[in-house]
C-alpha cells in the first residue's frame, strides 16, 4: 500500500508551482491555463466594478463610529450578563421569594457522587447523592449547623468590591460581610 505524500513534499510542490516566472523557462500557455486566466481576470473586473468609492479600505469617521457602537453593544452585553447572570449563578434571589428546600453545602466526592447538607422546613439533613439516587444519611442538629455556618461566614474572605456592588443592587440580598 503506497504511503501518502508527506506535508513537506506537498509544500515543496506548492512552492514550486508558485515560483516566479523568471525562475524557470516559461512554457507555452495551455488552453486550460489561458481559460483559467481569462476567468480570473473577468472575476477581478466584476469585483472591482461592484465596488463603490466609499468601500475603499481606509478608515473613515463612519467606520470608527461603527467600531465604537459595536464595542458599546459588547460592553452592554457583558454588563447585563454579569449583572443578572451572575446573581442567578450565585443563587441570589429577589426579595420575598422564600424557599422551602435549599442546599446549604455540597461536597463532591467523585465525578458522580457527592454529599450535601439540605435545609428543608427548618430541619437540616445530610444526604448522599449518586447515580443510584439520593439517600438520607442522617438528620443534623439545627443549632449546631447554624453555629458552624456563622463561623464559616466569619472566616470567608471578603468579596471583591465589584462583586459586592453587583450583589448589592436592588432586588438582590446584601452581600456577605467579612
Amino acid at each position: 500500500m503506497p504511503r501518502p505524500p508527506s506535508l513537506g513534499l506537498c509544500c515543496a510542490l506548492a512552492l514550486a508551482a508558485s515560483a516566479p516566472s523568471w525562475a524557470a523557462d516559461p512554457a507555452p500557455p495551455s488552453p486550460v491555463t489561458a481559460e483559467h486566466d481569462q476567468v480570473a481576470k473577468s472575476f477581478r473586473e466584476e469585483v472591482l466594478a461592484d465596488r463603490r468609492p466609499e468601500e475603499e479600505e481606509n478608515f473613515s469617521a463612519k467606520s470608527v463610529l461603527w467600531m465604537f457602537a459595536a464595542m458599546g453593544f459588547v460592553i452592554a452585553f457583558i454588563y447585563i450578563t454579569l449583572n443578572f447572570g451572575l446573581r442567578r449563578l450565585m443563587g441570589a434571589r429577589s426579595v420575598g421569594s422564600a424557599q422551602l428546600v435549599s442546599v446549604v453545602e455540597r461536597v463532591v466526592l467523585d465525578q458522580k457522587k457527592s454529599i450535601m447538607v439540605l435545609r428543608a422546613a427548618g430541619e437540616y439533613m445530610l444526604v448522599g447523592a449518586s447515580e443510584g439516587g439520593i439517600n438520607l444519611i442522617c438528620k443534623l442538629d439545627a443549632q449546631e449547623v447554624e453555629r458552624l455556618e456563622r463561623e464559616a461566614r466569619v472566616q470567608t474572605p471578603a468579596l471583591s468590591p465589584f462583586l459586592q456592588k453587583l450583589l448589592s443592587r436592588k432586588g438582590g440580598p446584601p452581600p456577605p460581610q467579612a
